[in-house]
């Protein structure tokens, strides 16, 4: 074996690692009090992603208004428990939905994607042949990822202004390089979220005409225009 594959196989095992401690850390987090009454699963994964600072993607299962099972509501009221039993506890109440953990990054999906056919059809399996990013925002990367599907997409970006800066534009937003080729839109939305840091993806159930809305949300609390 020559020095360079050597070093490439020792830093490949290392990158593996990396991802395990990092998963591992943030399953085991400790949560104090995890208490809510009545809302979606949606509102509970908000809750888990923006006040402990969990970095995760969200599938809503689609809906109508005359079949809105992704909106079956929760309570649930637990103490001292890791974020592991606590999602474990949620897809416990409300079985329609499952999750796993990639890379560093936690996803919960509708129990159908398990299906395959099923899974295929979901409008995040959509496959992004080839794109650069390049020193750009994860809003600008979204935008790039939907602009090269453009109509075949089954999805559109929703954004909010907050404090009337658009965040896009703010400037304590982190700048991103990255290149995805034959990829999902859901790896690569994992993969923005986990290179930013700051940010989950939360894709709606309700559709929009024929398309469902994907938002980001955030841990930032203010945006910064200088």
């Amino acid at each position: 074996m020559t020095k360079k594959l050597f070093l490439f196989f020792i830093l490949f095992i290392l990158s593996i690692y990396s991802f395990s401690k990092s998963s591992n850390n943030i399953l085991n987090k400790k949560i104090n009090e995890f208490k809510v009454e009545n809302i979606t699963m949606g509102d509970c994964i908000k809750k888990i992603a923006e006040e402990y600072k969990i970095i995760l993607g969200f599938e809503e299962i689609e809906y109508t208004l005359s079949n809105n099972k992704g909106k079956k509501n929760i309570s649930i009221n637990l103490k001292n428990i890791t974020v592991k039993n606590l999602l474990n506890e949620l897809v416990k109440v409300n079985n329609e939905y499952f999750w796993e953990e990639s890379n560093g990054i936690i996803v919960i999906m509708p129990k159908s994607n398990n299906i395959k056919d099923k899974y295929e059809k979901s409008v995040l399996n959509d496959k992004i042949k080839s794109l650069s990013i390049n020193n750009e925002n994860i809003y600008h990367a979204i935008w790039k990822i939907e602009e090269i599907l453009n109509e075949s997409s089954k999805w559109t970006f929703g954004v909010g202004i907050i404090s009337g800066i658009f965040p896009w534009e703010a400037d304590n937003i982190k700048k991103l390089s990255l290149n995805f080729k034959n990829v999902t839109v859901r790896d690569a939305l994992n993969s923005l979220v986990r290179e930013d840091g700051n940010f989950y993806w939360y894709l709606e159930g309700k559709k929009y005409g024929n398309k469902r809305v994907l938002q980001l949300g955030t841990f930032i609390k203010v945006w910064i225009k200088k």
